[in-house]
């Protein structure tokens, strides 16, 4: 009696072993495939060199990037769902309406110029943004950029209502 229950619980041992092994394994291939770290202290942006030490610091440089009044709560990177590009992803409020911030960014200086003239953005790049359409009850906004600064998508994603977008280039 005692070497089947030792035997179930060497069993059901190595049956949990094995799923943290495999639980432990996934996790490290999906981060490879995750945005970078959010305290990641540089980035360029229209190949200017930005340097960022803190969560406040970013929301702060993205508000005055943005320079439109726009208040922003939270920042994080992102990458791109087709895997081509790394953006930053901020929200915020401007006014009384709840704002979605997507602004494309390079992760060294050798990458290509975001929001260049020959991709008809402006010299200085541009930002994708969702903004929660006035009266309705649209309280989050979901941004999905489909072509860096030239096309994307805006859908409320709770509450019912609509989101209006807009791509605004940087000079």
């Amino acid at each position: 009696m005692k070497t089947k229950q030792s035997f179930t619980n060497l069993l059901l041992l190595l049956a949990a072993l094995g799923l943290s092994i495999n639980l432990v394994l996934s996790s490290c291939s999906k981060k490879e495939q995750e945005a970078p770290d959010l305290l990641l202290s540089t980035f360029y942006l229209g190949g200017n060199k930005v340097v960022v030490r803190n969560q406040v610091e970013l929301n702060g440089w993205v508000e005055q990037y943005l320079h439109d009044g726009t208040i922003i709560q939270t920042t994080e990177f992102r990458y791109s769902d087709e895997g081509k590009f790394y953006y930053l992803y901020s929200k915020g409020t401007k006014g009384n309406l709840l704002s979605t911030i997507g602004i494309p960014i390079n992760l060294d200086s050798t990458s290509e110029v975001v929001g260049s003239r020959d991709n008809g953005g402006g010299e200085g790049g541009c930002t994708h943004r969702c903004d929660q359409a006035s009266f309705n009850p649209c309280s989050t906004c979901d941004l999905v950029i489909h072509e860096k600064c030239k096309s994307q998508s805006c859908t409320c994603k709770t509450g019912t209502g609509s989101c209006d977008g807009s791509i605004n280039f940087i000079e």
